[in-house]
């Protein structure tokens, strides 16, 4: 849960660094990305939860739970970028595409 939420805010908060507003201050996105997601979300007890179930030789478990936290964190990203990409709109107009730039 806590990585999916993690996967949800970074996100959310990366698409929100595009408005102009918050463009102008990088040490936003670092500080909340970095800083506090990086305390927040915990990869090393996801990875230690199913290395364990590994050990122990529940291997469809320990498979079943790398595919829940993968397609929930990615499900979780793509979310809070839709929803922060639509939120800076509104503060700076439209925030183009990643990787539109140039074209």
């Amino acid at each position: 849960v806590a990585n999916t939420a993690g996967c949800l805010a970074l996100a959310l908060i990366l698409a929100l660094g595009e408005a102009p507003p918050l463009r102008r201050h990088p040490a936003f996105r670092i500080g909340a990305t970095t800083g506090f997601l990086g305390a927040f979300t915990t990869f090393s007890t996801l990875a230690g939860e199913i290395g364990d179930l590994l050990i122990r030789h529940r291997t469809l478990d320990a498979m079943f739970r790398f595919l829940v936290a993968l397609v929930l964190g990615a499900l979780a990203v793509a979310a809070g970028h839709f929803v922060g990409r639509r939120i800076a709109r509104r503060f700076g107009g439209p925030v183009p595409a990643p990787g539109s730039e140039g074209r």
